[in-house]
C-alpha cells in the first residue's frame, strides 16, 4: 500500500510554510509518503466557471495517483479534499461527464480509478491515525481554539465524518496546549471563497471567526487549511478593520505539532506568520 500526499496549488504557491513544516514533521514522525507533485490544480477555484473543468482536474489528480500505484492520498487543503470527494457525487448527477473525462484523461495515458480505489484522506485524519508517534516534550500554556474550515465539515452528504474529524483535531491540539475551547464560529466560513468578488464580506467572515474564538477565551487559533490560514493570518490586519476583536495568533496544525515534539519555533517557521505567534513562547 502506497501513501502519497497531494499539496495542491495553494500550499505550493502561497502558503509555502505549510509544505516545509509538514515535510519536516512527517520526517520526525517517521511517516513515509510520496509527494504527488505533478498533479497540479484540483479545479476547486474554477467550479463557478465550469463544473466539468473542476471535475476533470480532480479526476486527473486521482488518475495520476492511480498510475503511480498510490492507494491512499493524504490531502492538507480543504478545497482539494472537497473537490476530490465531490467528483464522485457529480459523476452520479451529470452522467455525461464520465465519458468526457475518460476521453480527456486518455490523451495523457491516464485512466479514471474506480470509486474507493484511491482513498482520499484528510490531513487531520492521517495525523490522528499516527497520534501515538507524537512524543510531546512541551506545551503552550494557553487555551486554544481549533478551526477545521467549512470544506472539511460541509456538506454532510459528501463529508459525513465531520463531527469525528473535529474531535480528532481537538485531541491532537489538546496534547500541545493547556486546553481546547469551543467557540460559536468554529464551523463558520472564513470567507476565502468570495474574497475575489466581495472582499469586505470575506474579511468580515474571517474577522467573525477570530473574534468568536477570542471571546471564548482562546489565545491561539489552530487551523488546518491553507486558504483559511491566508484569511485568518495573512489578512488578519484587514479583517480587524471590519470586526472588533479580530486579533489572535494563528498557527497551522503542523506548526503546533512540530513545536510540541521539540522542533524549535524558528524551524517551525512561526516567525513567518503575520499574526505573531512567537508571543506565545515568551
Amino acid at each position: 500500500m502506497t501513501t502519497a500526499i497531494y499539496y495542491g496549488c495553494a500550499i505550493l504557491n502561497r502558503v509555502f510554510t505549510y509544505e516545509a513544516v509538514l515535510r519536516e514533521l512527517l520526517k520526525r514522525l517517521d511517516l513515509s509518503v510520496v509527494e504527488l507533485r505533478d498533479a497540479y490544480c484540483c479545479g476547486g477555484r474554477l467550479r463557478s466557471a465550469s463544473i466539468l473543468l473542476n471535475d476533470y482536474l480532480a479526476a486527473r489528480v486521482l488518475a495520476i495517483a492511480k498510475k503511480r500505484g498510490v492507494t491512499r492520498l493524504v490531502v492538507p487543503c480543504n478545497w482539494c479534499y472537497y473537490s476530490l470527494l465531490r467528483l464522485w457525487r457529480d459523476l452520479e448527477v451529470f452522467e455525461e461527464f464520465e465519458h468526457r473525462i475518460r476521453e480527456l484523461l486518455s490523451r495523457e495515458d491516464l485512466s479514471l480509478p474506480s470509486r474507493g480505489e484511491v482513498e482520499i484522506v484528510h490531513i487531520v485524519d492521517y495525523l490522528y491515525e499516527h497520534e501515538r508517534k507524537l512524543k510531546v516534550t512541551r506545551k503552550l500554556d494557553v487555551p486554544a481554539a481549533t478551526y477545521l474550515g467549512c470544506r472539511a465539515v460541509r456538506p454532510r452528504t459528501i463529508i459525513p465524518d465531520a463531527l469525528l474529524r473535529r474531535e480528532m483535531m481537538a485531541s491532537l491540539v489538546e496534547r500541545c496546549v493547556r486546553e481546547v475551547v469551543d467557540f460559536s464560529e468554529q464551523d463558520g466560513c472564513c470567507g476565502f471563497g468570495i474574497l475575489g468578488r466581495k472582499r469586505e464580506t470575506a474579511l468580515t467572515l474571517a474577522g467573525m471567526v477570530l473574534a468568536s474564538a477570542r471571546r471564548a477565551g482562546a489565545e491561539v487559533l489552530v487551523v488546518t487549511c491553507p486558504n483559511c490560514f491566508e484569511m485568518l493570518d495573512y489578512l488578519q490586519d484587514e479583517a480587524r478593520a471590519y470586526v472588533r476583536g479580530a486579533e489572535m495568533p494563528v498557527l497551522l496544525l503542523p506548526q503546533l505539532l512540530a513545536y510540541a515534539i521539540g522542533i524549535d519555533s524558528k524551524s517551525a517557521l512561526w516567525h513567518l506568520n503575520k499574526s505573531n505567534p512567537l508571543v506565545l513562547t515568551r
